[in-house]
């Protein structure tokens, strides 16, 4: 009523909990990476991060897996992508507008790292970034809408200017949050902010050339 502070529930919502169970069943002792799917093949992919594998799933499989409530074998259900050991362990962050896989992160602990550039289709790496020159741990975001890619590395996010239909392109960078030296939890609302700030800003200047072009 008007003049009363106090209030009372009306009604009362009680969400279902959400259920949680296990579809895949991933070697033992590996470590979590990224999984990302892409809607155009309706492909999942996983990346164990200690062994650095990389498997392809079918989306529909994973699906009836989960009504089923039967677990997809890593080995026997998942395409091996390139061969053991040969990405970062970042897993894949997005597949660009030409079907390649991006990948960030690094070859373990304190080892050299970067972005990489894949064809899924042979698993080669068809690009290695490293717009910072210092071989980091590099967090990938890839933003379809821009046709760009934003890594970030200690504290610092570089977007490329078309990086992938012209891989001569330079890099800009800004400074988001995080320490320096490390593999951050990166604030994604935050890098995202600068991806779109930096879709602008790359088109003004550029910075570095990328670290290696060589195909292995």
């Amino acid at each position: 009523t008007k003049g009363d502070s106090a209030w009372r529930s009306v009604l009362t919502f009680s969400p279902p909990p959400l259920e949680k169970m296990t579809v895949l069943d991933k070697p033992q002792g590996s470590f979590s990476s990224g999984v990302f799917v892409d809607a155009a093949t309706s492909t999942l992919y996983v990346m164990d991060a200690g062994a650095r594998e990389l498997r392809a799933f079918d989306v529909a499989d994973v699906i009836a897996a989960f009504d089923g409530a039967s677990l997809l074998d890593w080995a026997t259900d998942g395409i091996l992508i390139g061969a053991v050991g040969s990405y970062f362990s970042g897993g894949v962050s997005g597949v660009t507008s030409e079907g390649y896989l991006v990948i960030g992160g690094s070859e373990g602990f304190l080892a050299p790292g970067g972005v990489q550039i894949v064809d899924p289709s042979d698993g080669m790496v068809l690009e290695t970034l490293d717009p910072a020159g210092t071989q980091g741990f590099y967090s990938a975001i890839y933003i379809s809408a821009l046709d760009e890619i934003v890594a970030v590395v200690d504290g610092m996010a570089y977007a490329s200017e078309a990086a992938i239909a012209t891989p001569s392109t330079g890099f800009t960078c800004a400074a988001v949050s995080g320490g320096a030296g490390t593999p951050n939890p990166m604030d994604y609302a935050v890098i995202l902010a600068a991806a779109l700030a930096l879709g602008w800003v790359g088109r003004r200047r550029a910075f570095s050339p990328l670290l290696s072009r060589e195909k292995v």
